[in-house]
């Protein structure tokens, strides 16, 4: 672990069930690290690890209210983590499946000119609704269609 905590995890608990910034400010500053290196183990991508340490701490964020009677945040942590990277490999692993399937279903059809022409309109709409989105939403957009399937 980094640094110590300058208040004890019961203490920083309490004040993010009450909606303290601080607080979830020093949990993610002494534990952003742990939830990386489990993430990573599991995942072998700093990329897609790094995505699972912001899916970790925005549940913790959005969940605050709500959070259970922990009694090593740590070892709390380090569970959700985990499951979390485990939701994300299986949430990956499905997606490359039907990939692959709609791949092989697609190559079942006939080249036609109507279907190039159905699937170039497809694209221009697609392109047309990507556009259209604020540009946030359009960088994740074209980041996750980068992402390697694993």
């Amino acid at each position: 672990m980094p640094t110590k905590l300058p208040l004890d995890e019961a203490t920083l608990i309490s004040l993010l069930k009450k909606d303290s910034e601080y607080a979830f400010q020093l949990l993610f500053e002494h534990y952003h690290n742990l939830v990386y290196k489990v993430a990573l183990l599991y995942v072998k991508s700093p990329t897609l690890a790094q995505d699972i340490v912001q899916d970790v701490f925005m549940k913790i964020w959005f969940q605050r209210q709500h959070l259970p009677d922990i009694i090593s945040f740590e070892s709390w942590i380090y569970t959700l983590s985990k499951n979390l990277t485990i939701n994300s490999l299986k949430k990956l692993a499905y997606e490359g499946k039907a990939r692959e399937a709609f791949n092989k279903a697609q190559n079942g059809f006939d080249d036609t000119t109507d279907h190039k022409i159905r699937n170039s309109q497809y694209n221009a709409l697609l392109q047309q609704a990507i556009h259209e989105l604020p540009e946030q939403q359009q960088k994740v957009y074209r980041r996750q269609r980068k992402r390697p399937v694993i």
